[in-house]
């Protein structure tokens, strides 16, 4: 349907000599379709395929063979007018694509490309933009690297927010930057909502040779309300009293394509805490038969911790209440849920990064010392407790007598 038009010279060769041309091929309003896509080479072929474009280009060829080259010299110039893009690893389609591409053999060169990226499952009244320069080099009509330029303005990552691991950043903001030398993409100073409360931080994505593509997060967060954390990502209808604000930092370092991060540390500190229903504390709680409301708030709990492959190891986890305190250590799996701590419940007592001597003697005074041992699935534990006498624990904070002579 398109109006071609061909000038040039053919030369038909003889026995002496191969067949040779040098021609000029202008098209208008040729609608992009597998019959035109397979007059690429065969590599151009596979990835324009790929990349699905719809809609009308006007394109200009210059197609030159030597009678003594085998491989014919060519410049393809395509003009898009407002153009289509549906690259499925890419999770929005790309339409009212226009700019110019230039493609040799060597290089396809993209001038001023710009287009809109949308979602097709959702309607927004941002338009979301990206405009494109550089040079894409070519070996063997394969991809062997290039320098791209690129700009875009009101991304959106659903209709209005990014989730990680099922949790939400909304009003995201950050500069983003590539390394050339170094292979990274770096993104600095980003800052984001996060369930009433802040996120700040940084992230880097880099290439390496012994691991491919690795990345390190960090970030530091305040004033996050709990329950809307805790909620979010509960069935329809659930509900639970938990409360509190959350602050902290966490860094965490990993490989892209891994579920789970293989090195980090996480620090943690939420305070005025209700703990509901839904709170890994819930079991452990209800396991020492408490009934009033004053024994399910706590000033705050502090939880130091580390990352390692699949775990998290609880150096320290310490919550100070109005009528009790908890500390302990362990660890929980990141994958299964599955956990293993130890918890002493005592009297109350403000959490700080370890109780004295002095302290936990007086605590236990006049009340015993329950020891609890969490197992199981973090959110539905199994709970052993075992009562400590006053005497056995200071026995067990002091040491064991020695005999002297």
């Amino acid at each position: 349907q398109a109006m071609v038009s061909l000038t040039g010279r053919i030369g038909l060769g003889n026995e002496a000599q191969k067949p040779s041309y040098c021609l000029l091929l202008h098209a208008e309003q040729t609608e992009l379709n597998d019959e035109l896509i397979s007059l690429l080479p065969q590599q151009l072929q596979r990835i324009v395929s790929e990349l699905q474009p719809g809609g009308k280009v006007n394109l200009t060829a210059d197609l030159n063979r030597t009678d003594s080259n085998n491989h014919p010299d060519y410049k393809i110039t395509v003009d898009c007018p407002g153009n289509s893009i549906n690259f499925e690893p890419f999770a929005y389609p790309v339409k009212d694509i226009t700019g110019r591409l230039t493609i040799t053999k060597n290089a396809v060169t993209l001038e001023d490309i710009a287009a809109t990226a949308t979602d097709n499952t959702m309607i927004t009244s941002n338009v979301s933009t990206v405009k494109i320069n550089g040079k894409i080099a070519l070996a063997d009509d394969a991809f062997s690297g290039g320098q791209l330029a690129i700009s875009g303005g009101d991304i959106i990552f659903t209709a209005d927010n990014l989730r990680i691991k099922g949790k939400s950043l909304t009003m995201l903001k950050a500069d983003t930057y590539y390394d050339p030398n170094r292979q990274s993409w770096m993104t600095k100073d980003l800052i984001a909502d996060c369930y009433g409360g802040r996120v700040a931080g940084k992230f880097e994505l880099k290439r390496s040779d012994e691991a491919g593509l690795e990345y390190l997060l960090q970030v530091g967060f305040d004033n996050i309300d709990l329950k809307q954390f805790l909620l979010d990502t509960n069935l329809e209808g659930e509900t639970d009293n938990s409360s509190g604000k959350m602050s902290g930092l966490l860094s965490v370092a990993g490989r892209a394509g891994e579920s789970l991060p293989y090195i980090g540390r996480c620090r943690l500190l939420i305070t005025d805490m209700q703990v509901g229903t839904l709170s890994p504390m819930a079991k452990p709680l209800y396991a020492l038969k408490l009934k009033a409301p004053k024994d399910f708030a706590f000033r705050q709990m502090l939880v130091d911790s580390y990352i390692k492959h699949n775990r998290l190891f609880l150096e320290q986890l310490d919550l100070s209440g109005k009528s009790l305190a908890f500390n302990g250590s362990g660890w929980i799996d990141l994958q299964s849920r599955d956990a293993d701590l130890v918890l002493f419940a005592r009297g109350r007592r403000f959490a700080t990064a370890e109780p004295s001597i002095l302290q936990s003697l007086t605590e236990g005074l006049g009340h015993a010392v329950v020891r609890m041992d969490v197992t199981g699935n973090a959110y539905d534990p199994q709970v052993t407790t075992t009562i400590l006498p006053v005497v056995g624990e200071a026995a067990r904070i002091l040491g064991s007598p020695r005999r002297l002579k």
